[in-house]
């Protein structure tokens, strides 16, 4: 397993009720890279293949899964996909593969619009409509890979974001059609600073 290298200036820390995130532990400059080479715990074709495929590779990545945001909360699993879970993991408990679901839902990133991978490192990153970070995919024959580097000086203790929704994306949405699809998409309400201010 490759969680990726994390640049020796940034650290994951505990930001209270937004949970984990990457803080700068000294000031650094634009186009410093701040993750490198990170592969995907997991990689398949839909969230819940991710799900049986960590159920497939048993107790370790599950467990390294559940330390991810949305890991102490469930979703609803129908009837159908719980059997599937179940039969691929007789021994596993409904209330894990629920919570597995939603660490899939919530951090599961998409790979050239055909694949989904869950990154262990890269999900330590929150959201912000005014990053200072950027996530570049790697895409390549069993080389999927992110990278995430500065856009902007950071500051000591500043916490490192990216944007969920892509520059693209977010270009084309409205403050209240943004803050809308970070909340129907990854469930939180964005309390970033260009939403804050934008809300004033």
């Amino acid at each position: 397993m490759n969680s990726g290298k994390l640049s020796k200036k940034a650290a994951v820390r505990d930001l209270g009720p937004k949970g984990c995130g990457i803080i700068a532990v000294e000031c650094i400059t634009a186009q410093n890279t701040i993750l490198a080479r990170c592969k995907p715990l997991v990689i398949a074709m839909t969230q819940w293949d991710v799900v049986l495929n960590l159920l497939r590779d048993g107790t370790s990545s599950v467990t390294s899964a559940l330390q991810l945001a949305g890991g102490k909360q469930e979703v609803e699993v129908s009837a159908n996909a719980m059997a599937e879970a179940l039969d691929v993991d007789p021994g596993i408990e409904e209330k894990v593969v629920r919570q597995l679901f939603s660490v899939v839902r919530t951090n599961a990133l998409e790979i050239s619009g055909e694949m989904v991978g869950l990154f262990l490192n890269f999900s330590r990153f929150n959201h912000s409509c005014d990053p200072n970070c950027e996530l570049v995919v790697k895409t390549g024959m069993g080389t999927d890979s992110v990278e995430i580097f500065t856009t902007k000086n950071v500051s000591a203790g500043e916490e490192l974001t990216i944007s969920y929704l892509g520059a693209v994306v977010q270009a084309k949405l409205s403050p209240m059609q943004r803050r809308r699809h970070l909340q129907e998409r990854w469930g939180f309400d964005c309390t970033c600073t260009l939403c804050t201010a934008q809300q004033a």
